[in-house]
């Protein structure tokens, strides 16, 4: 009797149940199966042997699921040896073709040959299964049916794996759960060509397990061990995933602290010439002073009180040459930012003492209207620094060109109508030009020989400590920068 001309041979929920199994069954697998390429080591070994186990374990469970499903007119049972044999089958030979699919570099003569295994030990692990089948029948097969049903197991398998190897997406892979729809065409294609011929006016002893009892089992366990397996990989997914997010913030945050430093380096080389000069002066009057105070006390009588103003005079210059020094330094060394109270007045001060010579040679002259008392604002004293020397210094580059009007620098400091701290540079320069709304932007520059990026760090200095940073035209020629950061909140709430 051939089941195929039989209505209605099987139990469409155990069908329905049967499919569900191979399909999530595939998924899972292929979800794991993506975790070889990423992973390394023992690592990398666990996954493979986590994805054959779900791809072959799920195969096994859909056989014995569809067969529960099957009207056959004679009682069966399994032989359990060869039952344990078919389990085993579609595991190694899953585990060969996943490794030779996801475990070295990619190619097609590899995804062919890995797509065959995975389809010859679906179609093995079929007909081990129903050579494991006890019944007082006899068995045989229609060859049509046969073929196919391996051609449509190695075909399907090998796309669905082509299309998990080629993306990463998930919705590409539960596409590749059509590997699931593989196993279960290749199986119902295979017993579509099954025949079963009972032997008549025979009694036979029917020893194994029953299905009735091996079905229900297999498919709640596999549906367990599968549904586990899929959670603990999307929670290790999630792990890595937030594990590369920090790694990723971290090194972020560690990138932007190497550019703005090199950016203050790159700045300060700029300014060579003037520094050079800051120290040169106070040393020069020191040993000027010190050659004064020499000859006073060599005289007789010595002329103590001259002596000592030279002396003193060399002690006030030498502390002027230790503040250049220190200045300097600190704007230059690496350092994790600090949060502490910070007179934004002194700042300012000190950058125009650092710039002083580079302001004198270009001549530049500078006005400053800083507001007093000024709250403090909360930050890092260099920070501010940095993006006060870089606003300064562009506004003196912007009056580089400028001929027929005075080369004016003013620098205010006052409290906006909110209560924040402001500080305005203003030149009388060229102007922002065409393109004042890409200032801002990375690696933009108007500048021959700039790098684009003094604008966007000092931005983003601001912004990190709550501030605003922002340009206009001036009136009636050059530019504006503007930038308020909040101020301090006992001198907020003081005021």
């Amino acid at each position: 009797m051939r089941l195929a001309d039989i209505f209605y041979p099987h139990d469409p929920t155990l069908v329905i149940v049967s499919v569900s199994v191979a399909v999530l069954a595939a998924y899972v697998s292929l979800d794991l199966a993506e975790r070889i390429r990423s992973s390394t080591g023992l690592a990398r070994l666990a996954w493979l042997a986590a994805a054959a186990v779900s791809l072959g374990g799920g195969i096994w469970s859909m056989h014995f699921i569809s067969m529960l499903a099957l009207m056959l007119p004679v009682p069966v049972t399994y032989d359990v040896p060869v039952t344990v044999v078919s389990a085993l089958i579609p595991i190694l030979f899953a585990a060969f073709g996943l490794y030779m699919v996801f475990w070295p570099e990619p190619s097609w003569r590899r995804l062919l040959v890995g797509g065959a295994m995975v389809g010859a030990g679906i179609a093995a692990m079929h007909y081990t299964g129903m050579a494991a089948i006890r019944m007082p029948a006899t068995a045989s097969y229609e060859p049509l049916p046969v073929a196919l049903s391996v051609v449509i197991a190695v075909t399907v398998s090998t796309a669905a794996l082509w299309v998990a190897l080629v993306s990463q997406r998930t919705i590409i892979r539960m596409c590749g759960s059509t590997l699931g729809l593989a196993i279960a065409s290749m199986h119902y294609t295979g017993i579509a060509g099954f025949i079963c011929t009972p032997t008549k006016g025979e009694t036979l002893s029917l020893a194994g397990l029953p299905p009735t009892g091996l079905a229900p089992w297999v498919a709640g366990v596999s549906l367990v061990l599968l549904w586990n397996m899929l959670i603990f990989s999307g929670y290790h997914r999630r792990v890595e995933r937030f594990t590369r997010e920090a790694a990723g913030e971290e090194a972020l945050k560690s990138a932007r602290s190497e550019l703005a430093r090199i950016a203050r380096v790159m700045m300060l080389g700029e300014l060579t010439a003037s520094i050079a000069h800051e120290i040169n002066q106070p040393l020069g009057a020191i040993v000027i002073n010190g050659s004064a105070c020499r000859r006073w006390l060599e005289q007789r009588p010595p002329h103590i009180d001259e002596a000592l103003h030279a002396a003193d005079r060399v002690v006030r210059e030498g502390n002027r040459a230790s503040e250049v020094i220190k200045r300097i330094n600190a704007f230059v060394r690496r350092q994790v930012p600090e949060r502490a109270p910070v007179d934004i007045n002194d700042a300012i001060r000190e950058v125009l003492a650092l710039a002083r010579s580079e302001i004198k040679s270009r001549r530049v002259s500078v006005r400053t209207e800083l507001t007093t008392p000024l709250p403090r604002v909360v930050g890092e004293r260099v920070a501010f620094q940095q993006v006060l020397l870089n606003l300064i210094m562009n506004a003196i580059d912007a009056m580089d060109t400028v001929k027929n009007r005075p080369r004016e620098l003013l620098i205010r400091s006052q409290l906006d109508q909110s209560g924040r701290v402001l500080v305005s540079v203003r030149d009388t320069g060229t102007g922002l030009g065409p393109n004042s709304d890409r200032i801002f932007d990375p690696f933009f520059t108007t500048k021959p020989g700039g790098m684009g990026l003094g604008l966007s760090i000092s931005r983003s200095i601001i912004e990190a400590y709550g501030g605003r940073l922002w340009a206009s035209p001036a009136s009636p020629c050059g530019s504006l920068f503007q930038f308020t950061l909040p101020a301090e909140p006992a001198a907020a709430a003081a005021a």
